[in-house]
């Protein structure tokens, strides 16, 4: 009977495990064209002309890549993000495919950020 007990839970585990794994490579996407962005060149990655940019960046660090391979598991996430700002308001990327991406990483109130 424990033998049998024991068999279900490390079942259920792994099929915790399974669909939590498949759920996230839903949200995986590696672009085929991005670079990281050094921390001294962040403060030029604010001065956009196109698009909103976040204010009062206490500092800037440069990315690893780890850091690069957590913002690519969850990447296609922004593909349900609205604009709020600028020219695109309310506007919405379809294709993520379709575009190159810089990388850099800020700080604002001591939490890390990832601006591409």
């Amino acid at each position: 009977m424990i033998q049998r007990f024991r068999f279900i839970i490390i079942v259920s585990i792994i099929m915790i495990l399974g669909i939590m794994n498949l759920y996230s490579q839903n949200n995986k996407f590696v672009p085929k064209y991005n670079t990281i962005i050094s921390s001294n060149k962040g403060a030029d990655m604010l001065k956009q002309c196109s698009r909103a940019a976040p204010g009062e960046v206490d500092s800037f660090f440069t990315l690893t890549s780890n850091d690069v391979q957590k913002l690519e598991n969850n990447f296609k996430k922004i593909l349900n993000i609205r604009a709020k700002d600028c020219c695109l308001l309310n506007g919405m990327i379809k294709n993520i495919e379709n575009y190159c991406f810089q990388y850099v990483g800020f700080v604002i109130n001591n939490k890390k950020y990832i601006l591409f």
